[in-house]
């Protein structure tokens, strides 16, 4: 209590219930400002000590005999004529407190994150030091600063930033985020905190915001193209090549018993808000033979749809290019830093989901000139004189080395994606509960024309370029979330719909020589919606 000069003291003088309840109150007092005087006569400022004098514990004078003389002999009397003394003492070889938190690096694009450190509640009224008394400063020393904050104050906000920057080539390094810090050291001046000059007060580690995700792709790189119905002659040839390809590809396949597959691995980062972006990407193409057997029984699903496809459109007489996807499975990874409220520390978060996408896929290509000139052969209803000036004008152009395509493409897809596993180094792991699935659809249509003139033999003519193209797109998302989760109830399903309309977009360019001009549109057909069904319970 003399080394620690500006604590207050507190001394509390009890009674028994022997005697009167006034007589008590008064000797409670006595005794209290008895411990007091000799407190003081042994030095201590009478300023810092409160004596206040309690009366009886107890209270029982009802003259039911219980604050007879005779019974002051008895344990609780003996305890209950007494005095307590507190105080407060606060030890001075504290140890550092250790602070983390996350914040973008630092550029002179924008401000830096700022933090607040508030001692208001933590000052002590003076020092108890007869030597080295020190102002009631907050310093804070880091290598980000040119030189240390040092003010007089209860209260510093003062901004702070990780150490990995735009420029950062080897961002690889971050890996594993909670690795890396900028330190910030804090040492507040005063009694309670800066006694020990050994230790700062707090020592603040900021990590970087950065977040990685890794993708694996798992493809089977096969192609069940088909073409019928295609006009004789360069369309016939080119959409007859490609088919073969990939005919022999299966057909390798089923005579090795190797099936190609295409593994893709992607890992990206980003960081500064998302701001600053860096990927790697490889793909492995790979012949695996031990999972032959079971992707040859998802092509033979596959063969089915394949046709029935095909057959249908033979009766159509269109000239028709179709391709049905595998199913490409997809494994998603990530993994980043986030401060949990209440807690000093930094938690390393990861996700991880897998799913399929697209679990089904498709694409149809119409030739829409090859339509055309195949109508007028079989007869079909069409302007046989738009048909012969398109076959004519196609001609012209590859015998001038120019190139006419005019198509239209038909896409679909479905794609289920789950969230598995939500890891926390702090929380350990649990389970997400969410089924997401999604798709798209849409059409494509195409118009291109390359064409070069003026090129002869003599070299003082100056080539022309006339490049022509159009096209147009029309599409639209349809997805939705299934969500498991329980209640008081039991367990339900809640699912959420939703569609992001149809928006209709359409670019054409065009250039002659040194002239170029562009025109594009955009207008929205059909509005989006989404729409949060009821729960389903399940039990």
């Amino acid at each position: 209590m003399g080394e620690h000069q500006y604590t207050t003291i507190r001394i509390d003088g009890h009674a028994c219930v022997i005697g009167k309840e006034e007589y008590n109150q008064k000797l409670s007092q006595q005794r209290s400002d008895a411990v007091k005087k000799v407190f003081t006569d042994g030095g201590l400022d009478p300023n810092r000590i409160i004596a206040i004098g309690r009366g009886e514990v107890n209270p029982t004078d009802d003259k039911s005999g219980a604050d007879n003389i005779k019974y002051k002999d008895e344990k609780n009397n003996r305890e209950n004529r007494r005095v307590d003394i507190s105080f407060d003492s606060y030890g001075h070889d504290a140890q550092t407190i250790i602070y983390e938190t996350i914040a973008p690096c630092h550029d002179i694009r924008w401000d830096d994150k700022n933090i607040t450190i508030d001692v208001t509640e933590y000052q002590n009224k003076g020092c108890f030091r007869d030597k080295g008394v020190h102002n009631k400063n907050i310093r804070i020393n880091s290598t980000e600063y040119k030189k240390p904050i040092d003010r007089v104050t209860d209260s510093l906000d003062f901004p702070i930033a990780s150490n990995i920057s735009q420029f950062n080539l080897y961002p690889l390094k971050y890996i594993w985020p909670k690795v890396f810090a900028n330190e910030y050291a804090i040492n507040v001046h005063s009694c309670r905190y800066f006694s020990n000059e050994l230790n700062n007060t707090i020592l603040i580690k900021v990590y970087p915001d950065i977040k990685w995700e890794l993708a694996l792709e798992f493809l089977v790189g096969l192609s069940n193209y088909r073409a019928v119905n295609m006009p004789k002659g360069n369309i016939y040839k080119a959409h007859q090549e490609k088919a073969r390809e990939a005919g022999y590809k299966k057909w390798l396949m089923n005579k090795q018993g190797k099936v190609p597959i295409e593994v893709g691995v992607s890992l990206s980062a980003e960081w500064a808000d998302g701001r600053h972006k860096r990927s790697y990407t490889q793909l492995f193409e790979k012949k695996i033979e031990s999972i032959a057997k079971v992707i040859a029984k998802s092509t033979d699903l596959l063969q089915n749809a394949i046709n029935f496809a095909q057959s249908a459109a033979k009766e159509t007489s269109l000239p028709v290019a179709f391709d049905i996807r595998y199913p490409k499975l997809k494994v998603l990874g990530k993994w980043y830093l986030e401060k949990p409220e209440n807690n000093n520390n930094i938690d390393i978060v990861g996700e991880v989901s897998l799913g399929f996408d697209p679990l089904i896929g498709a694409e149809v290509i119409i030739d829409i000139i090859g339509s055309a000139i195949t109508a007028v052969a079989y007869g079909a209803t069409a302007n046989p004189a738009v048909a012969k000036m398109a076959e004519n004008f196609r001609g012209k152009l590859e015998k001038l080395g120019g190139k006419l395509t005019f198509t239209a493409t038909f896409y679909g897809e479905l794609s289920v994606m789950i969230d598995a596993l939500k890891i926390s180094a702090l929380n350990g792991t649990g389970e997400q509960g969410k089924v997401t699935i999604g798709g798209k659809m849409g059409i494509t249509i195409a118009f291109v024309m390359k064409l070069e003139i003026g090129k002869t033999k003599n070299k003082d003519v100056v080539p022309i370029d006339i490049n022509f193209k159009a096209e147009a797109t029309a599409e639209g998302y349809f997805g939705g979330e299934l969500t498991i989760d329980s209640d008081e109830k039991g367990w339900f399903m809640e699912p959420v719909l939703k569609f992001s309309g149809i928006m209709f977009t359409a670019q054409i360019e065009g250039e002659i020589g040194w002239w170029k001009s562009s025109f594009k549109i955009e207008e929205r057909l059909i509005p989006d919606e989404t729409k949060k069904l009821d729960k389903k319970y399940l039990n």
